[in-house]
């Protein structure tokens, strides 16, 4: 299970990363805080298995309300992707060659 925990810190910073800009602090430098998406992640992380039971750690005991999240959240991230996909293909794009032509420009060209 630890793995798959790492694995879901991982992929949930990239995407926070992503999407967040760091807050920059009046001189300039960025917000240390800020920057560092994956200690925030792991905290929020950490607060959520405190609030599905998971308070007193046994290797044979079995947490299954930690179980049923994280099956919720993995429904709830195939949800997202089944809605965001096509909206992306047939919104955003004209179809899959329309985004396989772009991709296809955009490395060619020289990056900014």
């Amino acid at each position: 299970m630890l793995p798959y925990i790492a694995l879901q810190l991982q992929a949930v910073s990239s995407s926070f990363r992503t999407i967040a800009e760091p807050t920059v602090w009046t001189d300039g430098r960025a917000g240390v805080v800020h920057t560092d998406t994956s200690l925030i992640v792991a905290a929020l992380m950490a607060v959520f298995t405190i609030l599905f039971g998971v308070r007193n750690v046994q290797a044979s005991e079995q947490h299954r309300g930690m179980m049923l999240a994280i099956a919720f959240e993995s429904v709830v991230k195939l949800l997202a992707l089944l809605t965001v996909g096509p909206f992306v293909l047939f919104v955003l794009f004209d179809g899959p060659s329309d985004l396989w032509a772009r991709l296809a420009t955009s490395r060619r060209s020289p990056s900014r």
